[in-house]
C-alpha cells in the first residue's frame, strides 16, 4: 500500500526505488522534500526541519533498521498493517504506526534516494 497525503508528489523513479525494498522490509519510508521553501517563514522552517529529520532517519535505519514515522510516500505491507491492528485513527497516526511496527519487530527501511515532495 502506498501512503500519500493529498498534497504529496512522487515520481515513477521514487516508486521504483521504494519497490526495491519489497520482500526485505515491511515498510520503506522516502525522504520528504519541500518545493515551496522560500514561500514563507513557516515553509522555510519546515524545510530546515526536514534536513535535520532525515539525517536522524538515516542514522536510525543504519543503527537499528527502523524508522519511526510511516508517513506520506511510504510503501507499507498490507499484511504488516493487519498484523499490528490496522492504521491508527488519531492525530499522530504515522508515528503510532511506526511504533507499532517497531514493537511488532517489523522492519522499516529508509530510502534517501526516494523523494516525496
Amino acid at each position: 500500500m502506498l501512503v500519500l497525503d493529498i498534497d504529496s508528489v512522487i515520481s515513477t523513479d521514487t516508486l521504483r526505488e521504494l519497490q526495491r525494498f519489497l520482500g526485505s522490509a515491511s515498510a520503506v519510508v522516502p525522504r520528504w522534500t519541500t518545493i515551496n521553501r522560500n514561500d514563507s517563514l513557516l515553509a522555510r522552517g519546515q524545510w530546515l526541519g526536514y534536513l535535520f529529520f532525515f539525517r536522524v532517519f538515516k542514522a536510525l535505519d543504519n543503527l537499528v533498521n527502523w524508522v519511526p514515522i510511516l508517513g506520506s510516500g511510504s510503501l507499507v505491507s498490507v499484511g504488516a498493517v493487519r498484523r499490528v491492528g490496522y492504521w491508527p485513527e488519531d492525530v499522530l497516526e504515522d508515528v503510532e504506526l511506526g511504533v507499532k511496527f517497531f514493537t511488532g519487530n517489523l522492519r522499516v527501511k529508509y530510502s534517501d534516494n526516494a523523494r516525496c515532495r
